[in-house]
């Protein structure tokens, strides 16, 4: 079974956050259920904050998590949603989960970011370099941010070794 972590924050979008989630979740359990067949759950998916504290998406529903950054030290998987909030609120709160990413990805974990958290990735440092995505929206604020990062925002989805980003809002569905 593959551990995925799927980062938290405050005025993060909530569907793109529990759409992974589900999807994830259910690979391996859905089509066995309607099927007869034995359950085959592929992926134990966590989702992760600092603190381990609850975190109030842009819609105001308040989710809570599975546990915090500290608890997950190990992941084959990261996974980071679209930030819906502001972009430089989240980035200034999200500080401490940029050395949890690249401790992760230096641990082995694959890293994957939906629209607009692709921001996080890339102030992690984790995008210098590489091909990335994010909404065609937020294309020149990104590129002016991160110029070490070769942005395609006109792409969908990008891969670049052990790591894909997609580039809408909803995307996530493309991106799993």
């Amino acid at each position: 079974m593959f551990t995925v972590a799927v980062l938290a924050f405050d005025g993060v979008f909530a569907s793109a956050l529990t759409g992974v989630v589900d999807l994830l979740n259910l690979t391996g359990v859905t089509w066995n259920r309607i099927h007869g067949q034995p359950l085959d759950q592929q992926f134990k998916v966590q989702i992760v904050s600092r603190g381990g504290n609850p975190v109030r998406c842009t819609n105001g529903i308040r989710m809570a998590v599975n546990c915090s950054l500290e608890q997950m030290d190990q992941a084959d998987l990261v996974v980071v949603p679209t930030i819906g909030g502001k972009i430089e609120t989240v980035l200034a709160q999200e500080q401490d989960a940029l050395p949890w990413l690249r401790f992760l990805h230096q641990g082995g974990a694959d890293l994957a970011s939906n629209c607009t958290g692709a921001f996080l990735l890339a102030a992690a440092g984790l995008l210098d370099g590489r091909e990335a995505t994010t909404h065609w929206g937020f294309g020149d604020q990104f590129r002016r941010q991160f110029p070490a990062v070769n942005l395609h925002a006109d792409k969908l989805v990008t891969v670049d070794g052990p790591v894909a980003c997609a580039g809408g809002g909803m995307a996530w569905g493309d991106l799993g």
